[in-house]
């Protein structure tokens, strides 16, 4: 499923008076080089096969410049609809509901997919925040996962921060949606691709997966991208340890972890030297010369992490291990 979500603020009005259009227009550069003049950056977008959806959100204000998105586009009742937007968005009129359903008809048509346009208050007080907000929730909990795109063109400032922080809370810390943010530059007409900042944002998530319960899974792309090859070997080898609960090899991967540690990347970014430092924290307690120590020092982790079957499974292998060791000392236990 590929959703395009796209913001509409206030069109910028052309001062040449000869001007067919009342809104500037850009002629943008689209990745293969040819140009593509329009008012609205969307347009663009969507003569692009790569960005057609299947579904298309648009999201702006009762008195966004919802004329520009029909400015361009054939159709019966276009050219009417035009005129009679254009004309309240010059009085400052609130656009109508059934307004907007024209324009998912005619837009709908256009490119044959599903249309949805909202709208909410342009006033930025606490209701005002909290209604666009609640909105944006909305909007986000019913975009069925898959692929997604965010047009933050023509967005007012507020918009696409607000918006992100609905994404934020619902596609976060699910590795499986890509999702990715497009702007179209108005002063050099070209393309920007934004994707880096979802990215980057994922950084939390994936840590916090693999220290509340071991997943290494989004973690690895991060450190294998941070160039820290060795960690990324021994840190992936441990999630898949600990999920596979071969805690047999706790402690050699334990051994494995502190060596990368010692090839640690000197110009590291700060994310990765706080991540390391957690790592050491975990290797210092459960490093142990006795294979049997170090697989009871773990199972403690495991049990303070609530994963009470894997501690016992632990354990259990903590056992064997003092059977092959003859006997190991556990702080004043001895099995």
């Amino acid at each position: 499923m590929k959703t395009l979500v796209s913001f509409i603020g206030k069109g910028q009005r052309d001062s040449d008076k000869n001007a067919v259009s009342p809104y500037k227009k850009c002629e943008y550069r689209r990745p293969d080089g040819t140009p593509f003049r329009t008012a609205v950056f969307l347009n663009c977008l969507l003569s692009l096969d790569s960005y057609i959806p299947d579904r298309l959100i648009i999201i702006g204000t009762h008195t966004s410049s919802w004329s520009t998105l029909i400015e361009e586009i054939e159709g019966e009742g276009a050219e009417e609809l035009y005129t009679e937007l254009e004309e309240e968005e010059r009085n400052g009129a609130n656009i109508k509901q059934d307004q907007l359903r024209r324009i998912e008809k005619l837009l709908g048509q256009k490119y044959r997919n599903e249309t949805v346009c909202y709208t909410h208050t342009d006033t930025l007080d606490e209701g005002g925040i909290t209604a666009a907000v609640e909105l944006y929730e909305d909007i986000v909990y019913g975009i069925a996962a898959g692929e997604i795109r965010i047009d933050i063109t023509h967005a007012f400032r507020s918009m696409p921060l607000l918006f992100l922080s609905a994404v934020n809370a619902r596609f976060g810390a699910l590795g499986s949606v890509k999702i990715s943010f497009v702007y179209g530059e108005f002063k050099d007409s070209s393309i920007r691709d934004l994707s880096r900042v979802w990215n980057l944002l994922q950084r939390p998530y994936a840590v916090a997966a693999f220290f509340e319960r071991f997943d290494q899974s989004d973690l690895v792309p991060l450190l294998s991208a941070a160039g820290w090859e060795k960690g990324v070997k021994a840190i992936d080898r441990f999630g898949r340890v600990v999920q596979a609960g071969s805690f047999v090899q706790i402690p050699d991967v334990i051994k494995q972890l502190k060596n990368s540690i010692r090839e640690f990347p000197e110009n590291a970014p700060l994310w990765l030297k706080l991540l390391k430092d957690e790592i050491a924290k975990v290797i210092s307690r459960c490093s142990s010369d006795s294979d049997a120590l170090a697989c009871f020092k773990f199972s403690e982790l495991l049990y303070e992490k609530k994963f009470y079957s894997y501690a016992i499974t632990c354990l259990l292998y903590t056992s064997d291990a003092a059977d092959e060791e003859d006997s190991v000392d556990l702080g004043g236990r001895r099995i």
